[in-house]
């Protein structure tokens, strides 16, 4: 391990260690406990139900996996046609107009128009 690595996880733990004690406490964590751009916001119940819809057709789908979400986004790993690779995409929910955007390496492929229209028909249903 490099010295920057150990100095990075040095940091970290002790940021971790600060956190948990004034946890323990009941008191709230401040800026100089932890670095803020590592707190993140609580996700809020529509954007829990959103991560579990885009995980659920992603199964459902196949072929596709989901890398992350955020907020009423997703990055998803698509898989290619041969099976011997992959390929990143995005899709981004808009709550005003209730349209699901996607967009990536290939947007026009069958599988991510299909999980797209997925998401989208899924989420009109839930909301």
């Amino acid at each position: 391990m490099n010295k920057a690595k150990a100095a990075a996880i040095a940091v970290l733990a002790a940021g971790a260690a600060a956190l948990l004690r004034r946890v323990g406490t009941g008191q709230r964590p401040t800026g100089s406990d932890m670095n803020e751009s590592l707190m993140e916001p609580t996700p809020t119940p529509q954007e829990i139900e959103f991560d579990a819809i885009v995980r659920a057709i992603a199964a459902f789908v196949g072929g596709i996996k989901v890398i992350s979400t955020w907020r009423f986004g997703a990055e998803i790993a698509v898989r290619s046609r041969s099976g011997r690779g992959a390929w990143q995409a995005h899709v981004e929910y808009d709550p005003g107009t209730g349209h699901v955007n996607a967009w990536g390496t290939y947007p026009a492929s069958n599988r991510l128009r299909h999980f797209r229209a997925e998401v989208e028909a899924r989420l009109a249903e839930a909301w």
